[in-house]
Order: structure tokens, then sequence, then C-alpha cells
């Protein structure tokens, strides 16, 4: 089976995982109105509608970051391949 391997991609996560974890720090530390609520819900979207309420609220937090860890990815390596492709196509023009 092929791995699916891209530098973008990991970048990509990299940079969600960071700006996650400071919206996570800032909802803890935010002391006006509903921004606390807001920034702690603000690595879920889009997932946050299927897992709403009931025992699961932990859980299906954890997998919704989850979910968009892969997805960013995905969006990295696609990224990477249409430059491959991108390349190798002017490579094989000249």
């Amino acid at each position: 089976m092929k791995l699916l391997k891209s530098k973008i991609g990991w970048i990509f996560v990299l940079v969600y995982i960071v700006l996650s974890t400071i919206s996570i720090i800032y909802s803890r530390i935010c002391n006006v109105g509903i921004c606390d609520v807001g920034y702690l819900m603000l690595p879920v979207i889009p997932w946050v509608a299927f897992f709403n309420g009931g025992i699961f609220v932990l859980y299906g937090y954890v997998i919704s970051i989850i979910l968009n860890i892969i997805a960013v990815y995905l969006i990295g390596y696609f990224i990477s391949f249409l430059i491959t492709k991108i390349k190798t196509k002017k490579k094989i023009i000249k």
C-alpha cells in the first residue's frame, strides 16, 4: 500500500495544531461574554454539528479535531500532488 507522504501536508497540520492550541488556551483566559465558547468551538468546525451534546461531548471534540487534522493533511497532500504534476509537465514540454 502506498503511503501518502507530503511535506506541505505536515506543515499544514502543524499550523492547524498550533492555531487550535492558541484558540483553546485563549478560550480559557477570555473573560468577555461568549468569546470563551467561540474560541473553544473554532478548532472543531464543521464537525461540531455531528457530535452535539450528550455524553460524547469530549469524545466528539477530540474526534472532530482528528478529522480536521486528516482533512488539512489531505489538502496539503493534494496541493503537493498538483505541484509535482505541474513540474513534471513542464519537464516533458521542454
